[in-house]
C-alpha cells in the first residue's frame, strides 16, 4: 500500500542485483543451464516448472535429486525424500527430457559416518541414505555446463556439512573456474560454500535476494518490483 501513497523508490543494492539477474530472467545467452539442489523440492516446485519451460538443461541434485529418483521408482533406501510430492515430480520428470539426474550417488548409512560407497541409483540398499552425487554425475553435469552460455545454481548438490559429503559440490563449483558462462550462484547455504572455498572469483554474480531472486530469474512478477515500475 505505501508506494500508492507516497513516493518509492529501490535501494543501490535492488538496483545492482536486478542488473546482475536481468541477463537470466528476460533472454539469456543461450545454452542456459540451470542447477537446483538443497533439500525440499516441495518449496521449488513451482520454479522446476518455470525452469523447464525456460531453460535448456535442468540439473538435479541434493535431496531433491531423491525424490526425483523416488518418483522414477529407484530405491533410495532411508535418503530424505518429500512421499506427498512424489506423483507430481513424476509427471514432470517422465514428460520432460531437459531434467537430468545423478544415475550414481554416494551412499553411507549415517551422515555421521565416514564409510561410505560410491553406488548406482539402481543398487541402493534399504539402509542406505543418498549423501552426494557420485563421480559419473559429476562429470555429466560438468559436460553439460561446459556447453552453456548462462549457468544458474541454486542450492548444495549433497551434505556440505560434511566434507565427506561435499566433494560433488565442490567438483562443480570448482570446474566453474574453466568455463566461460554468465554464472550465477544463489542460496544461502551456496554462497557460503564457495566463500569458504574462496570460490568466489569464479562467478559472475552472487544472489543476495534469496527466494525473490529465484521468482525474479524464474520469470516471476514480483509486487515490490510491480510497485517501483508504476
Amino acid at each position: 500500500e505505501l508506494p500508492r501513497l507516497m513516493p518509492s523508490y529501490g535501494g543501490l543494492l535492488l538496483k545492482k542485483e536486478i542488473e546482475a539477474l536481468k541477463p537470466l530472467g528476460g533472454r539469456p545467452l543461450r545454452p542456459f543451464v540451470v542447477i537446483m539442489g538443497g533439500a525440499k523440492i516441495s518449496s521449488k516446485l513451482h520454479l522446476l516448472k518455470a525452469f523447464v519451460r525456460r531453460a535448456d538443461r535442468v540439473l538435479i541434485g541434493g535431496a531433491l535429486a531423491n525424490t526425483v529418483l523416488a518418483a522414477l521408482d529407484f530405491p533410495v533406501g532411508k535418503s530424505l525424500i518429500e512421499k506427498n510430492m512424489l506423483p507430481t515430480v513424476r509427471k514432470i520428470a517422465l514428460r520432460d527430457r531437459k531434467i537430468l539426474f545423478p544415475h550414481d550417488v554416494i551412499a553411507a548409512r549415517s551422515p555421521e559416518t565416514a564409510k561410505f560407497l560410491p553406488k548406482s541409483v539402481g543398487d541402493i540398499a534399504k539402509d542406505d541414505m543418498i549423501l552426494d552425487i557420485g563421480n559419473d554425475a559429476r562429470r555429466m553435469f560438468i559436460r553439460e555446463l561446459k556447453k552453456a552460455k548462462t549457468i544458474f545454481w541454486n542450492g548444495p548438490l549433497g551434505l556440505v556439512e560434511k566434507k565427506e559429503y561435499a566433494l560433488g559440490t565442490l567438483a562443480i563449483a570448482k570446474a566453474l573456474r574453466g568455463i566461460h558462462a554468465y554464472k550465477v550462484v544463489g542460496g544461502g547455504d551456496l554462497v557460503a560454500f564457495f566463500e569458504k572455498h574462496r570460490l568466489g572469483k569464479s562467478v559472475s554474480h552472487f544472489a543476495t535476494g534469496g527466494g525473490s531472486s529465484l521468482m525474479f530469474i524464474a520469470g516471476f512478477s514480483l509486487p515490490g518490483m510491480r510497485a517501483l515500475e508504476k
